[in-house]
């Protein structure tokens, strides 16, 4: 989205691409892909425009996106995505960092659940039998159980006219998430 000044006004970080499979299963080369299109596209765009929008001093906003379980938690068979979204889910929350320069150019995050898209239809898995069930199970989760893109965009739009940081499309599914993924970190540290 562009400002009447052409310098960006929303910057949505959204590429991605999945890959099912056990991270001893992923070949070099898939694990580089998925890297090179989930981390590295999200940092190169966000350096890009990040200079463009403070060069520019009109407000703007700063949105990385995020699938709920590869950035907050472990999914099952899906090392390479899920160690990506965990990547670029850090990368966000230090391009906060941007407050401390500059007020007028905010960060929010979305961690949506399941939302109806192509990603694993278009997934790569590793070549077994148990990879390929996964990627095809997680087809029919979406297809069946996913918000519209249109529903996604409407809620995302609301919590970045609200300030929020974090914007949660399937806050219950959300909130069982985060407590299961910090469980583990303070129960671990009183043994």
């Amino acid at each position: 989205m562009l400002s009447t000044s052409g310098v960006p006004a929303l910057i949505a970080c959204n590429a991605g691409i999945e890959h099912t499979g056990l991270a001893r299963e992923v070949s070099a080369e898939d694990w580089a892909r998925v890297e090179a299109m989930n981390v590295k596209g999200a940092f190169h765009t966000m350096r890009a425009f990040t200079a463009a929008m403070l060069e520019g001093g009109q407000a703007g906003h700063i949105h990385p996106v995020h699938f709920l379980v590869g950035g907050i938690t472990i999914g099952l068979s899906q090392a390479a995505y899920t160690v990506s979204k965990h990547a670029v889910r850090v990368l966000a929350q230090l391009q906060a960092d941007l407050e401390s320069v500059s007020s007028i150019l905010p960060v929010s995050i979305l961690l949506p659940g399941p939302v109806r898209t192509r990603i694993f239809h278009d997934a790569l898995s590793a070549d077994n039998a148990g990879s390929e069930d996964l990627r095809q199970s997680l087809v029919k989760l979406l297809d069946d159980d996913g918000l519209t893109p249109t529903e996604v965009a409407e809620i995302t739009f609301h919590g970045i006219h609200r300030g929020r940081r974090w914007i949660y499309p399937h806050l219950e599914q959300a909130r069982c998430y985060l407590a299961e993924h910090t469980a583990e970190l303070p129960a671990s540290a009183h043994e």
